[in-house]
């Protein structure tokens, strides 16, 4: 199975303040982690700040398009 990457993709709304902290129990069992952003807000700050930034790829809508949108979006990546 060597060659076989492993990604998860987590949607957004407003996350609180530790959402970055909490990715750490995703990052430790993936490759890469896709975090779609419903929100109006910027995250990049708490990505680079992330132990896990290297795992970690941003996507903003800058507004809610809801979660369905955000999910499609993950599985075509």
């Amino acid at each position: 199975m060597d060659g076989i990457k492993i990604a998860a993709a987590v949607i957004l709304y407003f996350p609180g303040k530790n959402f970055s902290e909490n990715l750490s129990s995703v990052a430790e069992q993936v490759d890469k982690i896709f975090l779609v952003n419903n929100s109006e807000s910027e995250i990049t700050k708490e990505i680079k700040n992330n132990p896990y930034a290297d795992k970690l790829e941003n996507i903003n809508f800058y507004k809610n398009l809801g979660v369905a949108a955000a999910l499609n979006l993950a599985a075509e990546i």
